[in-house]
């Protein structure tokens, strides 16, 4: 009996001690998701697409160019990638006028209403010379297409170069009159010039004259001629700035079919073994339930994102499916250069950045509901990988931490809770 009772236990104790051994020495991953976006930053170099013609001809008329030929009436084909690029870079243009140059704009003009109209010349002469290249700018564009002219003069006025000077015809500033502009001598450094250059690089005649007139208005501080130019300059300011908006929401209309899921996270390994990431994953959101986009049914399980797992310059695709049907659908390829065929390694003691990118959103199954999820982001979501262990060769699957499927960099600049005021005695 004593001899049985030395074998088990000399059997228990191999079994421990080489559970031990393993857990000591197995992998221990840690998955987190700290990024989840929807947008067009990850678009794709191997789909084409067709440039909407009627968008392109628009903002050309507005001097912002897409730089594409168009090939056909239909609008010429790029691939998604140049196409949004293009729009990407238009659209930045026209919010920087709605936000930061259109809006100076019109507090330049205010400024100066203001002097003029309490005869502040000397303060409107300092913010004329200072901001001429903005005022004049918009003005000639105006000029040229005919939205903004002075009115009519007197024959004599008209005599005396447009004109409409004070009675004691005092000068103010200085005039020189070049072959393609007219130069306005303005207190301290400052020599402001009007040019008579369209945006064809023709002289223009309607800009010489209303130059040479603003010029002179400013020589001689014509009150009347002053506060029309100024006038002209707020209304181009506000009748642009609704046109820009209407742009702006056209090109957003235009990249919303473009938009992705990109989701960025860490993968760390805190054990002693090192194990690679299969470049197959899968995002599972929380959906089960979730009113569907008819508002009669529920959806009857969540809804899982298979993704391919890249570096972080990765813009790979990912399919779709929903567990009712399982039925699968092909993503599209991504940038060039990113090998997705090739495990992720991740050795004992190091993390490794991971991205995923999915199909266009409008493009997904029950993309009406992923869509209001994401706005909504009180769904749960996680990301399950699968790893192979270097010695065993074992397959194994691996979790992240439970996030909100929402924007978690927008969610992240939401402010701090109040801190409590201590009660007790001051030291």
């Amino acid at each position: 009996m004593n001899v049985w009772a030395s074998v088990i236990t000399a059997v228990i104790g191999a079994s421990l001690g080489a559970t031990l051994a393993y857990w000591l020495q197995r992998a221990r991953p840690i998955v987190i998701i700290d990024s989840i976006r929807l947008t067009v930053e990850r678009s794709s170099d191997k789909v084409r697409t067709r440039v909407s013609r009627s968008l392109e001809q628009a903002l050309k008329a507005y001097e912002r160019e897409l730089g594409f030929s168009s090939s056909s009436g239909k609008g010429a084909i790029e691939t998604e990638q140049d196409y949004v690029t293009a729009l990407t870079r238009a659209q930045s243009a026209l919010e920087d006028e709605i936000e930061t140059a259109l809006p100076r704009l019109k507090d330049m003009a205010r400024k100066l209403r203001e002097d003029v109209i309490s005869d502040d010349y000397e303060s409107m002469d300092r913010h004329f010379a200072r901001d001429s290249s903005v005022l004049w700018e918009p003005l000639a564009t105006a000029i040229v297409r005919g939205q903004f002219s002075f009115p009519m003069v007197s024959p004599g006025d008209k005599a005396r170069g447009f004109l409409q000077k004070p009675k004691e015809d005092t000068k103010f500033h200085d005039t020189e009159e070049l072959s393609n502009e007219v130069v306005i001598d303005m207190p301290g450094p400052y020599r402001v010039a009007l040019g008579f250059i369209n945006a064809s690089g023709v002289k223009d005649s309607k800009l010489e004259s209303a130059g040479k007139r603003l010029a002179n208005a400013i020589k001689y501080r014509n009150r009347s001629d002053l506060l029309i130019a100024i006038q002209g300059i707020r209304t181009i300011a506000e009748d642009r700035l609704v046109r820009v908006k209407e742009l702006a929401d056209k090109v957003a209309q235009e990249l919303e079919p473009h938009k992705r899921f990109v989701i960025e996270g860490t993968v760390a390994n805190s054990g002693r073994t090192s194990f690679s990431v299969s470049n197959l994953c899968k995002m599972v959101i929380a959906m089960k339930g979730y009113p569907s986009s008819g508002g009669t049914d529920e959806l009857q399980d969540d809804v899982e994102i298979l993704l391919d797992l890249g570096v972080p310059s990765a813009a790979k695709a990912l399919e779709v499916y929903v567990n009712t049907d399982k039925e699968t659908y092909s993503g599209v390829q991504g940038e060039k250069g990113i090998d997705y065929s090739t495990p992720l390694l991740v050795q004992s003691g190091q993390s490794q950045r991971f991205t995923c990118v999915s199909n266009t959103a409008t493009s997904l199954p029950l993309s009406v509901e992923l869509l209001q999820a994401f706005k909504g982001g009180n769904e749960d979501c996680y990301i399950a990988l699968s790893s192979i262990r270097n010695r065993r060769r074992q397959f194994a699957v691996m979790y992240s931490r439970r996030v909100k499927f929402r924007d978690l960099a927008r969610a992240a600049d939401l402010p701090r809770q109040p801190s409590r005021k201590r009660i007790g005695r001051n030291r």
